[in-house]
Parts: structure tokens; sequence; C-alpha cells
């Protein structure tokens, strides 16, 4: 019986606020005497005996096979007997069926989910012993309402716009919530959250598979298409720059300062743009690394600042210095910081004399070309140097 239709109306439901997706265990509570007897009242009475029979048998199924005994036998031996005229002895034959379908009920995972309440999630079965935890089910759930995925031993979730790094802490965390706390067990959480890694695993290789989509604050521009499109969690990008693309902006200061840096040569301002442009997008054709040079106050600081602190970003760069990388080990801290491509980091770096910080996206061996060896494509001009 839809309970609707006597008139009851979820004020949350209506109201589009209720977190409950059917309410289950609602529709095995027992009805109240008023109510059954105004369906008594409504039944009809043909005054055949088999056709009577048939329709009490099918109002006790559908409305008294979760009733007590004392309610049950009432209503059969009076409600009933009265409204078809039974025969006691028709009267007997309803009640040994009435208690058939109780005693099924009473033993079935609906009468132990019912008793247990209406807030019981898909992931807890009602058993003998109280509540039993499936894993699976909470995983699936997760992988279908979570906008994570799991890959090079990561997991990474949406915000913003772009894929974070998260940690497996946190993902257990989120596990947890999921999960009735008096009945949670540590095993219980590790064992979900991994049945949820293997469900939205993928291959390093779909990480900004694109190498010309720079993931820019207001969206994914195409350096080759030259466009400008909405923030997707298809698309699985896990570098985005903190700034926000103006096709129509301008950066006078900038452009006076690199200006006066190079004293007005344009040829070398212009070169200057491109190896900062260079740096936003994985591709390493030019096979070149940078080293700025020149005397203090010239300005090489404040280029290293711009690229770090406003182009790139200081998460998507990593710091190790020049002598440093002929160290054991030294290497591996530049993996993982660079903006990356299917695991692994740009092929470039640049770096600055005279004691100055470097700033690489240098993953493996490399060997620093001095570009006015014109070798490779693009960047083939002289280094410059600021003055």
């Amino acid at each position: 019986m839809d309970i609707c239709e006597k008139g009851f109306k979820c004020p949350k439901f209506a109201a589009g606020s209720c977190p409950v997706k059917s309410p289950a265990a609602l529709c095995y509570q027992p009805l109240n005497s008023d109510v059954l007897l105004e369906i008594i009242g409504e039944l009809p009475v043909t005054g055949t005996t088999l056709d009577d029979l048939q329709t009490a048998k099918a109002f006790i199924s559908e409305y008294l096979y979760n009733q007590d005994l004392v309610m049950a036998d009432a209503i059969i031996n009076t409600e009933l007997r009265d409204h078809f005229r039974f025969k006691v002895s028709f009267l007997k034959t309803l009640m040994v069926f009435y208690k058939d379908l109780s005693k099924a009920y009473q033993a079935s995972k609906k009468a132990r989910r019912a008793k247990a309440g209406t807030a019981i999630p898909d992931w807890y079965e009602p058993n003998d012993k109280g509540l039993r935890f499936l894993p699976g089910v909470l995983a699936k759930n997760m992988s279908e309402n979570r906008q994570v995925f799991y890959a090079a031993e990561q997991h990474f979730t949406y915000l913003g716009g772009v894929y974070c790094e998260m940690s497996e802490m946190e993902a257990q965390r989120l596990v947890q919530e999921k999960m009735l706390v008096r009945e949670t067990k540590m095993t219980q959480i590790v064992d979900a959250e991994k049945q949820w890694r293997l469900l939205v695993q993928h291959d390093i290789r779909e990480l900004n598979a694109n190498p010309y989509i720079i993931n820019v604050r207001n969206g994914l521009y195409n350096v080759l298409e030259d466009t400008l499109t909405a923030h997707t969690p298809d698309y699985y990008s896990t570098v985005q720059l903190n700034v926000t693309y103006d096709k129509k902006a301008d950066c006078p200061l900038f452009k006076k300062f690199l200006s006066e840096s190079m004293g007005g040569d344009m040829e070398q301002v212009r070169l200057i743009q491109e190896m900062l442009g260079y740096f936003l997008i994985p591709v390493n054709s030019a096979q070149k690394c940078f080293v700025i040079v020149g005397a203090a106050s010239a300005g090489k600081s404040v280029l290293l600042r711009v690229l770090n602190d406003v182009l790139l970003g200081k998460k998507n760069v990593s710091n190790v210095s020049w002598q440093a990388l002929n160290e054991r080990f030294k290497t591996a801290e530049l993996f993982g910081n660079g903006r990356q491509r299917r695991g692994a980091a740009y092929h470039y770096g640049i770096a600055c004399a005279a004691g100055e910080p470097v700033a690489f996206t240098e993953c493996e061996a490399w060997t620093p070309v001095p570009l006015s060896a014109g070798q490779g494509s693009g960047l083939r001009k002289p280094l410059p140097r600021l003055r």
C-alpha cells in the first residue's frame, strides 16, 4: 500500500531536502487501529464465502503481517467477522494464516531492518548478530558520488577545477564519515578504502594527457586552438596555474621591466617571453635548460619571482641548488613538485648565477646546454644576460 494514499506527506520530501533515497523501513511499520478500521470499511463484500475469504486473506497479507498477536486477534475475530459475517471456523483459518505470515516476517531481513531503524545505510545488512558491513557496497557508493581517482599510488580529489593530491588518511576519513560510529572498525575502513581505489584506478598516462592544455583559474586554455573552455572533472588535470586567462590583458609594467633589464634589446625581450611561455607546457622539444647571468640587482631575482610566484606558483616549482644536483637522491626532490605530465616533470630548468636560488622542473639525468649552441628546435638564440 502506498502510504501517501492515506494522506501522509513527508515535509522534507516535499521540500526536496530529504537525504534518504527511499523510506525503506517506514513501509514496514505497523498501521494504527484507526487506519486499519478505515481500510476494512472499504473492503468489498460479495456475499460469496470464497470471494470474501480471498479478500480477507489479501487484507491480512498486506496490513496484518507485522501486527502483534493481540491487535491481529481483535481485527480478525471482531472486525473482519462483523464486516464479512464469517463463521467461527473461517476465523480460525484466517488466524492460522496470520500466524504463518507473522512468523515468516519476524524471521526476515525486513523485520531486522525495521527494528534497527530507518537510517541504516545500504552498506549495512542486518543479521541475527546485528549489522554486517558490506565494504564493496560503500566503495561503489564512494566511486559514484565522489570526484576522486587513484593513480601513481596517490588519491586525487577534484577541487576548483583541478585534481589535488589527497592523502591516504584523508581518503580513509571520508570512508569513516559514511559508517556508523558504533559499528566502525579500522580494518573495515581500510578494506572499503582499498576497494574504492580499485573502482577509481586510472593509468598515470591519463593525467594531463594533452600537453597543450593549460589549466588556469577560469578554465582550460588550449594553446594550439587559442580557446578557453570550462573546467570539467572529465579531464584529469593535476596542475592549475594561479592566474586568470584574459585574451585582452596587457602587462605594461612587466614589459617595461624586461625592456629596461635588456637595455632596450627587444629581440632579447622576446626570447625571455618565449622562455617563460616554454615553461607553461610539458613539451621539451627545445632540449634546453636556462641559466640567467648578470650583475647584482640586474633583475634576475625579479624574473624568478615572477616565474615562481606569479606564473607557475610555488607548489609547481622545485628548488634545488645547482651544486646539489650532483648529490645522491637530490634529483628525487625535483619529481612531484614540478608541473607533471604522465609521471615525469618538465625536462628543463632555470638557474640564476651569483648564488641565487635555482628553480628546476627537471627530474631525469640532464646536462645543461649553452643556448648559444643553436641545436635543437626552438629557443636557438644566445642566452640573455640581464644587465
